[in-house]
């Protein structure tokens, strides 16, 4: 018990020791979740015959508040993840607005 509670430990202070790089491939992870689940959702909506307006906003709220709600349970929030997870969001609108 001992020695998995050092690993964990361990574990948690390295990961908090590690830089929040713009380009990691966590950045990557928050551009491509934040850019391919509103379409989905988008997509989904629209095909249980949701208004395009309606649709859009949902979409794209729903996404948002996943992502602000995930920074907030790591406990320690990025502005860099946040910021891609708009860039995200911003491109998942011109494909919605786009198709």
């Amino acid at each position: 018990m001992r020695v998995a509670l050092a690993l964990l430990l361990v574990a948690g202070l390295a990961s908090a020791a590690q830089p929040d790089r713009w380009l990691a491939w966590d950045k990557a992870a928050h551009l491509t979740i934040s850019t391919v689940t509103p379409v989905a959702l988008h997509a989904g909506l629209r095909a249980m015959h949701v208004s395009k307006p309606v649709a859009f906003w949902t979409a794209l709220g729903l996404t948002a508040a996943a992502c602000v709600g995930k920074e907030l349970l790591d406990g320690k929030a990025s502005w860099r993840d946040l910021t891609v997870d708009v860039l995200g969001l911003a491109v998942a609108a011109g494909v919605v607005t786009w198709l």
